[in-house]
């Protein structure tokens, strides 16, 4: 129970850091676009010159016998580089909890920085445009012990 106090001073640490740079980095407006749907890529890009700040957070939890919980952190900015071409940086962070998994007798609790993120995004087809929308995804993770590569080709009927 001292653990997961500490995990939520840690996470509330982080999360008020984050909150707290908000005021210093220009924000004239806030505001939220359309996405229709959260968990699967549509073929849009932001407009040449706009910038985003999203915030991502994955929850697992339960294991047979004891207490298990781990969270994904990902803090990203979007950048429109063009009106076909954004990038976005990630800062990826994770923590985890088990006290008994499994008959274990043992603790273990960490908070730590997972590594960062470069995503790249061409459009080739507007979906508000044409029949079909027509996106090229590309995306890189470095954690300091993995390297990790993503594509994707989206399509997106509207």
């Amino acid at each position: 129970e001292m653990k997961m106090k500490s995990f939520f001073k840690k996470f509330l640490a982080v999360f008020g850091l984050v909150l707290g740079l908000v005021p210093f980095v220009g924000v004239s407006s806030a505001r939220a676009d359309e996405r229709l749907f959260t968990y699967s890529y549509e073929a849009e890009v932001l407009q040449k010159g706009k910038w985003e700040f999203e915030q991502w957070f994955t929850q697992r939890y339960g294991k047979d016998g004891g207490t298990f919980a781990r969270y994904d952190f990902r803090e990203e900015i979007e950048y429109g580089l063009t009106h076909k071409l954004t990038t976005a940086l990630y800062l990826n962070f994770k923590s985890k909890y088990a006290s008994h998994v499994n008959g274990s007798d043992e603790t273990e609790h960490e908070f730590e920085f997972d590594g960062f993120s470069s995503e790249w995004k061409y459009q080739i087809l507007n979906p508000n445009k044409h029949f079909i929308g027509l996106l090229a995804y590309f995306e890189t993770t470095y954690s300091g012990e993995e390297f990790e590569l993503e594509e994707k080709i989206v399509l997106q009927k509207k």
